[in-house]
């Protein structure tokens, strides 16, 4: 090749081992990855490691892909190992007009930058808010099964409803974030310190109790925690009559949520 200098051979030859396609193709695969990822991983509750995990695995691997690229080539025959190149057919590939030759690489450029920004995006550590703490404080809850104090299977099916109602109307109270039942249910018969749930899930407050039955008699205990230090912001003791178990389980729900909205949020109005 004599027409042509050493860039244009080098475009040339990315172009006919299909570099910059798969450059293009990779950087915008994965940078739709990144960001279902960035998406799903708060939406489902998930640990933030997780989208940081895809994007650094996105980044690791995008050099392997250009290196198996300009290596390898898929045929109808299979992945082969790409031939060298003629100089009359990297001619050929650099004495095409500029629109053909500079479309693949202008491509391939573009979609690199948006994938580098998608994973500096994921990557990047949240600025620290040294008020953040403080107003946090009391603003997020998980409300855990309330335990049975009894054998009866009966009661444990209105513990686990009454812990779902005091989510539901909990959910009602403005600006108050709650832990996903699936979330709250999994630390269920489980012996863990509230320190710890409130790290693994991320919120303030944990909302705890039990049900006691005699009869018809009904108690219940609720008990809020603060779980930095794992003390006490608020408890209370209710006693009902077990006659209608949706009625009984929705007035208490009421009732533990008006006392709990005072004591979250120093809102006293109606949930």
């Amino acid at each position: 090749m004599t027409n042509s200098t050493r860039y244009q051979k080098f475009m040339a030859e990315l172009k006919r081992r299909h570099v910059l396609k798969v450059v293009a193709v990779y950087a915008a695969a994965a940078f739709a990855v990144m960001g279902a990822a960035d998406f799903l991983v708060p939406a489902l509750q998930l640990p933030d490691v997780l989208a940081k995990s895809v994007a650094f695995t996105a980044i690791v691997g995008f050099p392997f892909a250009v290196a198996l690229a300009w290596v390898f080539d898929v045929t109808p025959q299979g992945v082969v190992r790409t031939d060298p190149a003629s100089s009359e057919e990297l001619e050929a590939i650099a004495a095409e007009s500029r629109t053909r030759r500079w479309g693949a690489g202008i491509l391939a450029l573009v979609a690199t930058v948006v994938f580098i920004s998608g994973g500096w995006w994921v990557m990047r550590e949240a600025p620290e808010d040294p008020t953040a703490s403080s107003a946090a404080t009391g603003q997020s809850i998980a409300v855990l099964p309330f335990v049975t104090l009894s054998d009866d299977p009966q009661d444990a099916y209105f513990s686990d409803g009454l812990a779902e109602e005091l989510m539901s109307a909990l959910d009602r109270i403005p600006d108050l974030q709650v832990a996903a039942r699936t979330s709250s249910f999994a630390f269920k018969d489980r012996n863990v310190d509230v320190r710890q749930i409130g790290e693994e899930l991320g919120v303030a407050t944990v909302l705890e109790g039990s049900v006691r039955r005699s009869g018809d008699q009904l108690r219940v205990r609720a008990r809020l925690i603060n779980v930095t230090d794992g003390f006490r912001l608020w408890a209370d003791s209710y006693e009902r009559e077990l006659t209608d178990v949706f009625a009984v389980q929705d007035e208490l729900a009421q009732a533990i949520v008006t006392a709990l909205q005072v004591a979250l949020t120093g809102d006293v109005g109606a949930v």
